[in-house]
């Protein structure tokens, strides 16, 4: 008879169990160590889902492709927006049909940008509105909001 009892199963999220350390004299069973990349898809997307900054989140996206995955769905959530300023451009381009990251928006914001002295602000912010809207996928918004931002 073992004096240790039967040995556990292997987990199959952490491997197989392995006789590595001595307590008074006896070895004893321990599991393997758990690290971030052996937990599950779900428990990691629970843990990326308190990351609040988009600038974390985008840093959580450049750390694999698994990591993307999930990120991207919480960094496109909730999506607000400054049109009619030069970043127009940018914008645009960020959404082009072929950005994964579109199909995860559920609110959006377009907000006026308060640009001095431009007198054609509100003719760029609609055409890049409608721009926007043509690309993002049918009826997945739940709340959409527009106005002017605050100076």
């Amino acid at each position: 008879m073992d004096p240790l009892g039967p040995l556990p199963k292997s987990d199959p999220v952490r491997g197989a169990w392995s006789l590595k350390k001595r307590v008074n004299g006896i070895v004893a069973l321990l599991p393997p160590k758990t690290t971030f990349q052996t937990l599950s898809h779900d428990l990691k997307s629970c843990i990326i889902e308190q990351v609040n900054r988009p600038s974390d989140l985008k840093n959580v996206c450049l750390v694999s492709r698994e990591m993307h995955e999930i990120a991207v769905r919480y960094l496109y959530h909730d999506v607000s927006l400054e049109l009619g300023s030069r970043k127009d451009k940018i914008i645009l381009e960020s959404f082009i049909p072929s950005n994964i990251g579109l199909k995860h928006i559920r609110k959006i914001g377009l907000y006026l940008a308060n640009v001095p002295g431009k007198f054609n602000v509100e003719e760029q912010a609609a055409l890049t509105t409608g721009v926007l809207l043509q690309n993002l996928p049918e009826d997945i918004l739940e709340e959409f909001r527009c106005g002017y931002t605050e100076t």
